[in-house]
């Protein structure tokens, strides 16, 4: 039996500026959003580094500064809807099978679709319309068709999503408009298929998400954690498993660190992944995430561990450099990189990943993730 909750909080809606941490009445909340809006606006625009001559130091001390004053400029008050393109991809999920379940953790509660490929007659409760008012605390009934044998459960990690909405001002609602985790779980034939969102993706509670969860704190302890909590709970269920972790983006970060601390990792493979945000970031020209775990310096932990990394050619997001600065830390014969010319951050992986799928991994033992 599946145990439902479906009462909602009473919940007082209320903009929160971080930077003042000062809290607004309901009657002031119009107010409050613009004044976050006018001062992000400013902020981004070069009028303000044309008024400083100051030296390049200084003006990057400033934008640090000023990042993080920003950080959490957010109504917090996003809307339940979805982007027409999300709802579409999760409609076609659930229409191949993925089924909706949402799993509490000690920092906020995740929404995960999982499948079984070998069980065509899964019943799926919760659709995309009414997902984030159903509530599913546990799986036993679609448990019983996962299969306990030695392949891995292929767990796909979504990317940061709507982060931001502009350089300074951090979005309400973090939820992917291009769900391309989802899209390539959708193309995986593995028997044992799990797709995990990042921290209030899809499912949004205005008492536990912070909109640090999702900018500078977004690969922070406390957010790996409890993706860890999740990954643990899926295990619990199936305790000879092993996991092929599978990261998008800057869920490719999430899946390195989590394959660090974990030893149920069979394989990692990360598309477009975001592995050293120090340099991204500098890159970018942007302020650094000093919140943030960095895949980068795992090094140790990580270098045994059978790996492929790709990487679009035309990646303007995260350029081909990265994984090759990330391959060339490690240093280890486990670890592959592979550039795909044409590929941009978002386009090109889903026509090609089936394909990808079937190359096995460098050091693994019996080509455990090759699909037949």
């Amino acid at each position: 039996m599946f145990a439902l909750r479906t009462k909602k909080k009473t919940v007082t809606r209320r903009p929160t500026c971080e930077y003042t941490r000062t809290t607004y009445e309901d009657s002031h909340r119009q107010s409050a959003k613009k004044n976050c809006t006018i001062l992000a606006n400013f902020l981004e625009s070069n009028y303000l580094m044309q008024m400083l001559k100051v030296n390049k130091s200084t003006i990057l001390f400033l934008s640090l500064a000023l990042s993080n004053l920003l950080s959490g400029c957010s109504t917090l008050n996003p809307s339940n809807s979805i982007s027409t393109q999300t709802h579409a991809v999760i409609s076609q999920a659930e229409r191949q099978g993925f089924v909706p379940a949402l799993y509490d953790t000690s920092l906020v509660t995740y929404a995960v679709w999982e499948k079984n490929n070998q069980d065509s007659h899964n019943k799926t409760i919760g659709t995309a319309t009414n997902y984030q008012d159903t509530h599913i605390n546990n799986w036993d009934s679609h448990n019983k068709n996962y299969q306990e044998n030695n392949q891995d459960i292929h767990v796909y990690i979504e990317g940061d999503g709507n982060s931001w909405k502009t350089r300074y001002q951090v979005s309400d609602n973090p939820t992917p408009k291009n769900p391309l985790s989802l899209k390539l779980a959708m193309q995986d034939a593995a028997a044992n298929v799990i797709y995990i969102a990042r921290p209030c993706q899809y499912h949004f509670d205005k008492e536990k998400c912070k909109s640090r969860y999702w900018s500078n704190a977004r690969y922070s302890e406390e957010v790996i954690q409890s993706t860890n909590e999740v990954l643990s709970q899926i295990k619990t269920r199936h305790p000879h498993a092993h996991f092929l972790l599978i990261g998008f983006s800057g869920g490719g970060n999430i899946a390195a660190l989590l394959s660090a601390r974990r030893k149920d990792v069979s394989g990692l493979i990360t598309v477009a992944g975001n592995l050293d945000h120090d340099a991204l970031n500098e890159y970018h020209h942007v302020s650094p995430m000093l919140n943030s775990l960095n895949a980068i310096h795992y090094a140790k932990e990580l270098k045994n561990i059978p790996q492929r990394h790709y990487a679009g050619s035309k990646d303007k997001i995260v350029p081909a450099w990265l994984a090759t600065k990330y391959k060339q830390e490690l240093n280890s014969p486990c670890v592959s990189m592979e550039v795909i010319k044409g590929n941009t951050h978002h386009q090109g992986w889903e026509e090609q990943w089936p394909q990808f799928l079937k190359e096995a991994l460098p050091c693994q033992q019996n080509n455990a993730t090759k699909i037949s």
